[in-house]
């Protein structure tokens, strides 16, 4: 077997310090033999830092990749950020280093896309945050039919046009389209083709209720992000209930999020996580829905300040809770409800500030991790001494609890982080 597809490279470039030089590390290329076997052997490649102030050169590295090419087709993962860069994208830096040649027009804003195609193997791509990707970029990738996992995340100049080629990569398990401002609902028809996907990231894109129609025939979908997307209402999240598969769903900041929104995600019956983080028209009426939803694990509703004690007791058939989440629900007084949550382990009710008895929680006794920061009509907190798991306690803003308080908690021997009033 050619070494080069048994070969580890890794390239880790520390910045030149003002007040002593180091010595610039050189590139080490490790190569360790390898029993033959019939599966091709990963390559693996893992670059660090590279801007004005090392003193790498890119001969050398060019050097070493130019080397590395001829295992190219082996390679099933490929990690092409541009997270802290400032001045050089993925075609003029990246694709100088990793195509072995200097001969790249930096005008020709998709070539290093273009160059990923060699590795025919590949099944996981992430190109998150390389913004001079368009839709002809996005073409290339429509020959790499083993890609499975596909992550173009603020990738902002593709559209609607990037999306119809990826159509025919019905492979796809995992999608992420986060913050490509330019995608809407018109694209998302191009997806009803990736009936094997089971995760798809939408957050922050231009997308309506029409788009959410396009996605029902993705019965397999399990995990769907749609957060920030402002535009989408009740209509389009009742074409969701044919997605029987969902268990996770993230809504946190959907403008148009409605008591009839929650409404219709009640016949999703098996979601096991949902965030509803700052849905400010959510009411009581939607917890009501929320309760059909008995497999629930995980609840968000941090922000929803339209939520009263009337809505509270719908949660108490929860009893599979977990985690709960209702920081800033500063409407709410009483949370005798959470009495039947015994399986909970974190609990945020940070700024419920109408809150004053915390008794229903001594039945909690699971609970790990509890934020109680500016409750400030709490005063007595002898009821948690049964939650002997305890580990994180925040108390912070609550002036009420004093000394006597604080003695009360004596017996949870696994209570290491207490976060007192003063504090």
């Amino acid at each position: 077997m050619d070494v080069i597809q048994q070969c580890s490279l890794s390239v880790c470039v520390m910045p030149k310090r003002k007040r002593k030089k180091q010595p610039v590390s050189q590139p080490q290329l490790q190569c360790q033999p390898q029993l033959h076997t019939e599966q091709p052997q990963v390559c693996s490649v893992g670059v660090g830092m590279f801007n004005r102030d090392t003193g790498l050169t890119f001969s050398l590295v060019l050097h070493v990749f130019s080397f590395l090419e001829r295992g190219f087709p082996q390679w099933n993962k490929l990690v092409l950020t541009q997270r802290d860069w400032k001045e050089r994208s993925l075609d003029t830096a990246w694709v100088k280093l990793l195509r072995g040649s200097l001969h790249v027009n930096p005008g020709e804003v998709n070539s290093g896309v273009q160059w990923v195609t060699k590795m025919t193997a590949l099944t996981d791509l992430n190109l998150t945050k390389c913004p001079n990707i368009t839709d002809s970029g996005v073409a290339f990738l429509s020959g790499l039919i083993a890609l499975t996992d596909l992550n173009l995340g603020s990738c902002c100049r593709i559209s609607d046009a990037g999306l119809q080629c990826l159509s025919s990569l019905t492979g796809m398990r995992y999608l992420n389209l986060s913050s490509c401002s330019n995608i809407s609902s018109d694209g998302l028809g191009f997806l009803s083709s990736l009936t094997a996907l089971t995760d798809l990231n939408l957050a922050g894109c231009r997308i309506s209720d029409a788009g959410l129609q396009c996605l029902s025939s993705l019965t397999g979908m399990r995990n769907l992000n749609l957060s920030s997307c402002r535009n989408i209402s009740s209509d389009g999240l009742g074409y969701l209930s044919s997605l029987t598969s969902l268990t996770c769903m993230n809504l946190e900041k959907s403008g148009l999020m409605s008591d009839l929104c929650v409404q219709s995600l009640s016949r999703l019956t098996g979601l096991t996580y949902l965030n509803l983080k700052e849905c400010h028209r959510i009411t009581c009426a939607a917890q009501s829905s929320l309760s059909n939803l008995t497999a629930l694990t995980h609840l968000n509703l941090n922000g929803c300040y339209n939520i009263r004690n009337a809505g509270m007791q719908s949660l108490s058939s929860l009893i599979g809770l977990t985690y709960l989440n209702l920081g800033g629900c500063m409407n709410i007084t009483d949370i005798s409800a959470l009495r039947s949550c015994i399986s909970l382990r974190e609990l945020d009710l940070s700024n419920c500030r109408e809150v004053f008895n915390i008794t229903a929680l001594q039945s909690c006794i699971s609970l790990r991790n509890l934020d109680l920061s500016n409750c400030r009509n709490v005063s007595d907190i002898s009821a948690l001494s049964t939650c002997i798991n305890l580990t994180y306690l925040n108390l912070r803003g609550c002036h009420n609890i004093g000394d006597a308080g604080i003695q009360s908690l004596s017996s949870l021997t696994a209570l290491t982080d207490l976060v007192r009033p003063s504090e």
